[in-house]
């Protein structure tokens, strides 16, 4: 090869006008110093040594150089730069021929530009130009993932590391392309051309010059970017266009990711612009990242002169056509000085051929549009090799779209261009709709041209040689290929790829075995589709066989898949080598596919292929649907069913049973044989096991839920309507615990034994079939005639011997000899646990089922509740809505004995109790029924946590001889004793027992109050000690009176004593706690004591005291500044709980607060008000410019002194400055500027007003005597 082809520095020529322009820039670069680069003679390859003198002859130019632009005089490279073979005649007549990049072109430091079509944590995959693929590994676990650093549809130019061929199993080769984007290695070659390895000061010079960079943090001005070989770049905020979003904490969602054209997070690879000028770190370049818009369309400066090792797939430059050759453009750019190529399937459109060549249509465009915009794709500094495009989507560096999907058969698609030995590119019209979606060019020239619009239009589809004809294992002959594809033939091709983002250009096949093939690729199999007449290739040695489904997919057919009925193994061998020999076509249905895997799994079962009763869709399955499936699973609870897609549900043993009769279905049924079965239920789930199957798209299926599928064989059957879409989505069937079934209401249908578990064991229980109208009303629910239910053997007695329970087995035999199958329980029970299932789930026998007892003791406490008129009933089988408080008696059983913490006590629906072993819990015997009294009752949980202690059956039967419930009314007691609480009471000792054991009581709280006359409000006036005054309900009352109409409100034991609360007025409700006062309830209490300038203290029930904040008592200021005579101790008061809650978080925001002496140090009292909560609501915030009543509070430390803190209703806090006051002479102890004294905290107003909030820290300061403590602001 002659040495034009690959140039040595500066060609020599004998003109001297040659020389002038090296003369100069000597000249120049000693005027101007050495802080800026030097030219050097050879543009291409930067620095140089000093030219040698040879005596290499000068060689003679062509005629057809001599007839180039002036281009070929100064660019050094060759013609369309490297691989493009010029012509042989040496008259200089022909055109050259561009060739392509084929595989062995490609070599270690080739740069293309790629486009990210797969991004995954540890691989990103790349298309490729020339319809290449590559790849590229995440090095190590030190880098960022993958998929933060690139987005799919991201354009960069890219650095082969490595093109390789690797063997693969069967024989052949697979090609594999290796590359890299990251700063290091793509900057790595700019920085062997001396740009990087430049002094940092002089970087300047390469203004606007694109460069590769990774972030590495995102500082509080900008972005730190890595831009390999040790350097580093900055890019500030005000430097970043608007289309860029930064996500410094990575958690942008996706909605926001597909907004924005690119998300800036750490680790995230992008191509910025050097920036003019210098930073203020000499280490750091400046960097820019201007709008996409912007970036597309930047072009090289024109003072810029790169090198060739500068060049960048992805620079948008403008060339010239300095040539055409055969099959495509010879174009030089840069000033002329660098020469590249545009291959045909590169113009941008293509022109469809009338005759048996190829079209020159394209020639004639391009001879009268010479300049014209074009990106680079290709760049290799070795082979001097440079590609470009004029594609308008690499323009526009967008995704390549395309109007045709994966399979289309492209109908009499035109052959345009000939590769011989190698393929064809075809080219088809499309709608002129959807092409306008497809190709939208927007660079002139190329776009104001009718011609060239129209050629951009065309689609194009690539087939390779080896899908080209069927040749019956023969390769193609290069003649046969060239003769039946020649230019203008047509034919019909097949999408097999739409992956060529660079090119845009799909792959297809025309071959009659391609384009009639029911699939080409595993994306193609549809779950639950038939195929007809699939060849079997080979018989498996696990004993399935080998089918091909056309294009090198193959399937699966499994041992149990091949027949309907299991049957013998010698048989089934047998009957297989026969009916599925290799070459035989059997019609098949397809089971499962997975195209990621490639792995496709069918059935020959003729009942599953030829049935029309389809479920393989969790989301599509309803009840009451009717499917075709087989027996993947045997087991206790019944059968696995498996449908279609990995769609499977449970066919309970209880169903096979009521359905078919089936008494073992263990051996009744076998895996792989079939069954027609109907869906029962539906029950959603928001989460799927980690070793569920995925659907065949790669997504769970069912999308994000998951579901459980309840089947039955009753196929005739009818179903509700409905679907369990959640768990609590459909009505739940309401059991009432506690309800008592009659005698011989429970057919015992099974009998289940206990299992051991480590040192203890779990009761085996009976399952009891029991009709609905026991369980539940009539009117509920109607679809259920019987349920079945679960009787453990624990629930049998009261009391177990020790032999009985000492195992598992132990207690199996005792439960056998009491309950017989098919029998019925002759004894009363109850419902012990309600498991609130749905209709469905109880028609399938699905979920856990209802738990009964036949406990005589709590079935026998169960009956005197029901029959007792008292809602108090003294010992109860309390459930978890129950009202629980100290001292109630409840029964219950003993479920478990924890040497830890002691005895577990197990009442209705769950509520469990616990007796602990300080307080002999050990001691109790297990599954023991047993009377427990309340120790304390937790009622933040659901259900309430209960310390019970355990009642002797002595205590309980003493107790019980007195005959005092709740309700019971009193005729006549003599008081023996007054005070201000409460009045001591004697009863009938011979009704109720010996005085020494029974102490009953009159609470003022449960005392009829007589309403007040003028004068006794009067006589009542400053009433401020616990005295019983006129207005006090036992006002008239003396020891040895007789008190009649007496009612029973509480009974309780303590100490052997019987303690009875008593009341004389029938209204009065006794409070046994404070969970009872709930906000909104009305109450009425008697006032205990009178706090002037704080509030009221009230007592509402036995040991229950309330709140009154001053502000909640009155509106009238004089009756706030006057507590003690408008509120007198003992007179009763009627108001309304407020959220005691809200108001003391409001308080307790404002952190100056200090606690008054009256205020409660262990938790916060119950804040009553008595103003009425309508009109005169106290959660409203304050608002400007309103009308307020305030108390001055003197515990708060002063804000913005001198001025008053107030206390404003509902627990705000105010500010009054002194400013604002009155005619403030006449305040007394008004705190005026104090020398030091300073509010700490700020206010929510720079300049706050009376009633406004202020939130401040605080100092404790005296207590002053004030004179006036309410005002209105």
């Amino acid at each position: 090869m002659e040495e034009g082809s690959f140039p040595r520095g500066r060609v020599k020529t004998a003109e001297p006008q040659d020389k002038e322009p090296n003369h100069v820039r000597r000249k120049r670069s000693k005027s101007e110093g050495d802080h800026k680069i030097r030219r050097s003679d050879d543009i291409l390859f930067g620095k140089r040594a000093e030219d040698k003198q040879t005596s290499r002859k000068k060689r003679k130019q062509s005629p057809a150089e001599e007839k180039g632009t002036p281009a070929s005089h100064q660019s050094l490279l060759p013609l369309g730069g490297g691989a493009v073979v010029l012509p042989k005649d040496k008259s200089g007549g022909g055109d050259p021929l561009i060739e392509g990049l084929g595989f062995a072109k490609l070599s270690k430091g080739f740069r293309v530009l790629g486009c990210v079509r797969e991004v995954h944590a540890d691989l990103a995959v790349f298309s490729l130009p020339n319809l290449w693929t590559g790849y590229m590994l995440r090095s190590s676990d030190e880098e960022p993932p993958c998929d933060s650093m690139l987005q799919v549809g991201q354009f960069l130019s890219v650095v082969i590391l490595k093109a390789v061929q690797e063997p693969v199993k069967g024989g052949g080769h697979r090609r594999r392309i290796q590359v890299s984007c990251l700063p290091n290695v793509v900057n790595k070659v700019i920085s062997a051309a001396d740009a990087l390895s430049t002094p940092l000061r002089d970087l300047s010079m390469f203004s606007g010059a694109p460069i590769r960079c990774q972030i590495m943090s995102i500082e509080d001005h900008g972005v730190l970017m890595n831009i390999g070989n040790g350097k580093k770049g900055f890019l500030k905020f005000s430097d970043i266009g608007e289309e860029y979003v930064v996500d410094e904490d990575m958690m942008l969602t996706d909605e926001v990711m597909t907004k924005k054209r690119l998300v800036l997070v750490v680790g995230r690879v992008l191509d910025c612009l050097v920036k003019a000028g210098s930073s203020a770190d000499p280490s750091i370049i400046s960097l820019s990242l201007p709008s996409r818009q912007d970036l597309i369309k930047h072009t090289i400066p024109s003072e810029t002169t790169p090198s060739l090792a500068q060049l960048q797939p992805g620079m948008l430059v403008q060339a010239r056509v300095e040539r055409i050759a055969r099959n495509g453009l010879c174009v030089t750019f840069c000033g002329n000085m660098f020469r590249g190529a545009i291959e045909v399937q590169h113009l941008g459109g293509f022109w469809i051929p009338t005759q048996r060549q190829e079209s020159e249509e394209w020639k004639q465009f391009f001879k009268d549009h010479r300049s014209i915009p074009a990106r680079i794709i290709a760049v290799d500094v070795s082979s001097k090799i440079i590609r470009l495009s004029l594609q308008s989507h690499i323009l526009e560096m967008e995704v390549a779209g395309t109007t045709q999907e994966v399979g289309t058969i492209i109908q009499n698609a035109t052959v345009v261009r000939l590769d011989r030995g190698v393929g064809a590119l075809l080219a088809y019209e499309i709608d002129k709709e959807a092409a306008t979606e497809v190709r939208s060019p927007v660079f002139k020239p190329l776009s104001s041209d009718e011609n060239y619009r129209k050629a951009c239009q065309n689609m194009a589809v690539y087939v390779h040689i080896s899908k080209a004809m069927d040749k019956d294992n023969q390769k193609l002959s290069e003649s046969e290929f060239g003769k039946e594809f020649a230019p203008s033939t047509k034919h019909d091709v097949r999408i097999v790829s739409a992956s060529n983002w660079i090119d845009g250009i799909a792959s297809g096949g025309a071959a009659p075995s391609i384009v009639d093939a029911q699939v080409i690729s595993y994306a193609d199999i549809k779950p639950a589709a038939v195929y007809k007449q699939l060849p079997v290739t080979a018989l498996l040695d696990k004993g399935g066989v080998l089918v091909d489904l056309g294009m090198g997919v193959k399937g699966v057919v499994p041992d149990v898949q091949l027949f309907d009925k299991i049957v013998s193994s010698e048989y089934r061998t047998q009957l297989r080598k026969v009916k599925f020999s290799p070459g035989t076509k059997v019609d098949l249905r397809v089971l499962t596919v997975d195209p990621r895997a490639k792995r496709c799994v069918l059935t020959a079962k003729k009942s599953m292929v030829k049935t029309d009763k389809i479920i393989k869709s969790f989301n599509e399955a309803k009840i009451g649907d009717v499917g075709t499936g087989f027996v993947s699973k045997v087991d206790e609870q019944g059968l696995m069913v498996t449908f279609f897609d990995g769609v499977h549900g449970r066919l309970t043993a209880r169903s096979l049973s009521l359905d078919a009769g089936v008494d073992n279905h263990k051996q009744d049924y076998s895996v792989g044989d079939v069954l027609e079965c109907r869906v029962t239920n539906v029950k959603r789930k928001s989460k799927r096991k980690s070793n569920d199957r995925a659907q065949s798209n790669g997504k769970l299926n069912g999308g994000e839920s998951f579901c459980e599928l309840t089947l039955g064989l009753n196929i005739e059957g009818s179903a509700p309507s409905q679907v369990d879409d959640h768990a609590d989505t459909e009505a739940v069937v309401k059991f009432s615990p506690g309800a008592v079934l009659p005698l011989k209401s429970m057919r015992i249908v099974e009998l289940v034994p206990g299992k051991s578990k480590g040192d203890t064991y779990v009761p085996g229980y009976a399952i009891v079939n029991v009709k609905t109208k026991y369980l539940i009303k009539s009117d509920e629910d109607d679809t259920l005639s019987t349920i079945d239910c679960k009787l453990p053997f624990d629930q049998l007695l009261d009391e177990y011997d020790e032999v009985d329970i000492e195992s598992a087995d132990a207690l199996d035999r005792f439960a056998e000899s009491m309950l017989t199958v098919g029998k019925k329980v002759n004894r009363k029970g109850f419902v012990l646990l309600d498991p609130k299932k749905s209709t469905t789930e109880y028609s399938s026998g699905t979920g856990s089922f209802a738990m009964v007892s036949i406990r005589p003791r709590l079935t026998e406490t169960l009956l005197n509740q029901i029959e007792s008129t008292n809602q108090d009933s003294r010992v109860i089988v309390p459930d978890p809505n129950t009202h629980l408080y100290k001292g109630a008696r409840l029964v219950g059983y003993v479920s478990n004995i924890d040497k830890r913490h002691g005895a577990f006590i197990r009442y209705l629906d769950g509520l469990t109790g616990l007796v602990p072993k300080q307080k002999g819990g050990l001691l109790l015997r297990k599954y023991s029924s047993l009377i427990t009294e309340v120790v304390a009752v937790d009622k933040k949980f659901s259900p309430p946590k209960l310390l019970v202690k355990a009642c002797t059956e002595a205590m309980s039967q003493k107790e019980n001889s007195f005959h005092f419930q709740v309700g019971d009314v009193i005729d006549t007691a003599t008081v023996t004793y007054l005070a201000f609480h409460q009045v001591s009471v004697e009863l009938d000792a011979d009704k109720f027992g010996p005085k020494e054991k029974i102490s009953a009581r009159i609470h003022c709280t449960m005392a009829r109050s007589k309403p007040l006359g003028v004068s006794d409000k009067r006589s009542s006036v400053l009433n401020t000690k616990q005295e019983i005054s006129v207005c006090h309900p036992f006002h008239g009352w003396v020891v040895g009176q007789q008190i009649s109409n007496l009612k029973v409100v509480k009974v309780e034991s303590k100490g052997g004593k019987t303690l009875v609360e008593l009341t004389n007025d029938d209204e009065l409700t006794l409070i046994r706690n404070e969970d009872e006062l709930s906000e909104g309830k009305k109450v009425s209490g008697i006032i205990y004591s009178v706090k002037p300038g704080s509030g009221l203290w009230i007592s509402v029930s036995p040991g229950i005291l309330c709140h009154i904040p001053a502000l909640e008592a009155s509106l009238d200021v004089k009756i706030l500044n006057a507590l003690e005579k408008s509120f007198p101790v003992g007179s009763r008061l009627h108001g309304t709980i407020l959220n005691s809650k809200v108001w003391s978080e409001r308080r307790s925001k404002n952190n100056h607060h200090h606690r008054n002496n009256d205020e409660s140090k262990d938790r916060d009292p119950l804040i009553v008000s008595l103003l009425d909560p309508v009109q005169s609501p106290c959660d409203k915030t304050p608002e400007k410019g309103g009308i307020l009543i305030a108390r001055v509070n003197r515990f708060l430390s002063p804000v913005g002194p001198p001025s008053l803190m107030l206390d404003l209703r509902g627990g705000f806090v105010g500010r009054c400055c002194i400013t604002e006051l009155d005619e403030p002479d006449d305040w007394e102890n008004m705190p005026l500027g104090q020398s030091g004294r300073v509010a700490h905290g700020s206010s929510q107003s720079s300049n706050p007003k009376a009633g406004e909030v202020v939130h401040e820290k605080s100092e404790k300061h005296e207590i002053r005597k004030e004179t006036i403590r309410y005002v209105i602001c």
